[in-house]
């Protein structure tokens, strides 16, 4: 050791022989290597008025390197980290731990090589089928059986997907000498595709007068609503904003598929047997963040239940879709669906696959499942997007709904007849003006590359922080905004004699004749009316409190006749109901059985001023550069949202 290093500090020393060993370390180079040893830059320039070999050092440079001993030391000891200094003479205990190291290094390598890399992969799916061996011998039926059996398929296919597209491929290519169809295989596939349409014609049309016929034929009354049905179709068609872009087999289709749904889950039990077991998973699933809801706010957190029970969830979901994304099986659902939905309605996969999550999932949280596509969607599609956001009910939300006592058979039913009516009333208030440009093959996810499972999740549910934070504004903001309107229409009121003229009350009167257009029986057709205004002004939980509050004085009603022989005398005035012999007073107003479950399908959605407020700052957050023309669209959205909830009411008045 010459002089000049006798005489240089010893964390210098140990820094020269860490840059020896750096410099063999292929993962850090040059300046980031030592930015990452000094950890700061005041440090960096330690180094760099340090490190140089001199005959001494001042006392400036002294004391300065002084001050700095801890860190370097530190510096020192994460560079250092496993290896051992120069000086130091490996004990035979040490000794023994790097033989057992390196031996199980090797091996592992060997059996990675061996495997080709898929070690892990294939010790975790023997480990998978010992389980599956074991579940089956141990129960093979009931309903979690084929549960086990249908995710265990799915998760295969979901591995094997790329692989299985590739042997088509190759196959393909062996078959017709080419990756790419030939100009007599495409004529071919045209002519296929021109009778398998007209062949779907036919279906569809014999689909509608089976429903109308056997309906019909059964009560002539329950096809009052088809002049409804008409009627909400030709405010759309006045409301196109370019009525010759309009596809009229998107139209023609989507209407048959409404009354394929109805046909399958208002007549028939099976289609709401498959749907009520789909929804039942969902909600075991969502009822995992009452654990984390009691762990944050305690056991009362019911009594704030939107912000500390409903609003979490969207934390969860983001961190769903975040691991589902990195998984795959988000990609795969979307081009499955949106593949077939495509062919049958000639729309695209991206806003099929919205309309179709919109069953399951809450608008918003649907909107969310398809962030990435988003950018790339045309205005029609994007209208298709945001109208689907009002039009649906699912999610945790409909969990309310069924803790309020509403018919589950009606909020599904609901749910799948308005997703086909989404498109009918989309596409004709907004039909596409451009051939929109359709990817080969499938849809390539731009998604934000995630390093591991639990990299997913995290980064998942922490990026819908922003949004809660929005949801949580513009919901205490419009609340307050509706509360000021009716609060003012009743003074606008007072001033001529008209009490509690809120506006509910004036939507009421303006949406009468639609209801009356539906089949609503004359004398509940104010009441229904009214039970619109509610949803529209407010929300649907306020809707369907009131109409509970009917039902309940409903049946307080037929119990009262039943036991008076309907002799017992009642008093009515306006929404009130005097039983005499009772001497109870009922105030709301009742409606028929069959009114009441009309009404509850078309309040089905979330099409409301508030629902606006948040969907729209939801697409604002995403797509900052459509900011103009999204806020030129929202009454449009919300006219459509409320059409396509008024057919599901439609249909439901051809089967009650």
């Amino acid at each position: 050791m010459n002089e000049e290093n006798q005489h240089a500090p010893a964390w210098s020393k140990n820094m020269e022989k860490s840059s020896k060993r750096n410099n063999n370390n292929s993962f850090y180079n040059g300046e980031e290597r030592e930015t990452f040893l000094l950890g700061s830059n005041d440090l960096k320039e330690a180094t760099h008025l340090d490190m140089k070999p001199t005959g001494g050092s001042s006392p400036e440079k002294r004391d300065h390197t002084d001050s700095n001993d801890e860190t370097d030391d530190d510096a020192d000891d994460w560079d250092d980290d496993g290896l051992d200094d120069d000086d130091d003479k490996p004990n035979i205990i040490s000794r023994v731990v790097m033989v057992f190291q390196n031996a199980v290094s090797k091996s592992y390598s060997w059996l990675l090589k061996v495997t080709r890399g898929y070690l892990t992969k294939g010790v975790l799916l023997l480990a998978y089928v010992a389980y599956l061996i074991k579940a089956i011998t141990y129960k093979s039926e009931g309903e979690d059986f084929w549960r086990l059996i249908g995710c265990t398929i799915f998760g295969i296919f979901l591995a094997i997907r790329f692989k299985l597209a590739k042997l088509l491929k190759m196959s393909f290519i062996k078959l017709y000498g080419s990756d790419s169809l030939t100009t007599k295989l495409k004529e071919r596939l045209n002519k296929a595709r021109f009778f398998m349409r007209w062949m779907m014609y036919a279906f569809y049309l014999i689909i509608m007068f089976y429903v109308l016929y056997s309906e019909g034929i059964k009560d002539i009354n329950k096809l009052k609503s088809l002049p409804g049905l008409i009627i909400v179709l030709i405010i759309c068609l006045f409301m196109s904003s370019n009525p010759k872009k309009i596809n009229w087999h998107t139209i023609f289709v989507s209407l048959g598929l409404q009354f394929l749904c109805s046909l399958l889950f208002l007549k028939w039990s099976f289609g709401r047997d498959v749907l009520i077991w789909i929804q039942d998973r969902l909600d075991e699933f969502f009822d995992n963040s009452k654990a984390g809801s009691v762990f944050l706010f305690g056991e009362t957190y019911e009594d704030h239940y939107m912000v500390m029970g409903a609003l979490p969830i969207i934390l969860i979901m983001g961190a769903t879709m975040s691991v589902l994304y990195y998984l795959g099986a988000m990609q795969l659902v979307v081009n499955a669906v949106g593949s077939f939905l495509c062919f049958v309605l000639d729309t695209d996969p991206v806003e099929s696959t919205s309309v179709a999550a919109g069953i399951f999932l809450e608008g918003v949280i649907a909107i969310l499942s398809l962030k990435p596509f988003l950018p790339k969607l045309t205005k029609s599609q994007l209208f298709v997007v945001i109208t689907s956001a009002f039009s649906s009910l699912g999610g945790a939300y409909l969990g309310v709904l069924v803790s309020m006592k509403i018919p589950l058979e009606y909020l599904f039913t609901a749910m799948m007849i308005s997703a086909p009516a989404t498109f009918t009333v989309c596409k004709l208030i907004y039909p596409e003006t451009k051939k929109p440009k359709k990817s080969k093959g499938s849809l390539k996810f731009e998604v934000e590359q995630q390093n591991s499972l639990f990299d997913a999740v995290q980064n998942g549910s922490t990026s819908m922080l922003p949004l809660l934070g929005n949801i949580l504004a513009i919901i205490f903001v419009f609340m307050s905004v509706i509360s000021w309107l009716d609060h003012t229409c009743i003074w606008f009121g007072d001033r001529i004699g008209l009490e509690k003229l809120s506006m509910s009350t004036i939507f009421s009167y303006i949406l009468y004749p639609i209801s009356l257009a539906m089949g609503i029986e004359t004398a509940d057709c104010r009441a229904v009316a009214k039970l619109w205004g509610y949803r529209i002004t407010s929300s649907n939980v306020i809707a369907f409190l009131q109409l509970i509050q009917m039902r309940g004085n409903r049946m307080m009603l037929e119990a009262y006749q039943a036991q008076t022989n309907f002799t017992g005398p009642v008093i009515t005035d306006g929404d009130s109901m005097t039983l005499v012999w009772w001497n109870k007073t009922l105030t709301g107003g009742s409606m028929s059985v069959r009114s009441e479950a009309i009404v509850t399908y078309s309040l089905c959605g979330f099409s409301s001023i508030l629902s606006v407020g948040i969907t729209i700052g939801v697409i604002y957050t995403f797509l900052p550069i459509r900011k103009s023309w999204i806020s030129k669209v929202p009454i449009r959205a919300l006219i459509a949202g409320n059409v396509a909830n008024l057919m599901s009411g439609c249909f439901a008045s051809f089967f009650y």
